[in-house]
């Protein structure tokens, strides 16, 4: 009982599930989200990354030539939350 109650609350705090993978989320619904974060400009003034290193990772998911999906959701974690980083600090400035 002990070990299907915890299954239960890791499905739980891992929220809804989509429908369909990573991968097509990110090339349609979620594409100009996307595309705003891993901009050129945007990844050049946030100094974290290669932002042509990106771009060609992200254009290869794009056209389907790799499945970059779980690589480029963690760069698009982490650029929210740096952009909430960045908002957090300018409004108590």
């Amino acid at each position: 009982m002990r070990g299907r109650t915890r299954w239960r609350f890791a499905r739980a705090a891992a929220g809804p599930q989509p429908d369909r993978p990573l991968g097509d989320w990110l090339k349609e619904p979620l594409r100009p989200w996307a595309e705003d974060f891993l901009s050129r400009q945007r990844l050049r003034d946030g100094g974290w990354f290669d932002a042509a290193l990106v771009r060609r990772r992200w254009e290869a998911h794009l056209s389907g030539r790799r499945d970059s999906a779980y690589a480029i959701w963690a760069l698009l974690m982490f650029q929210a939350w740096l952009d909430g980083i960045h908002d957090t600090v300018s409004h108590a400035a």
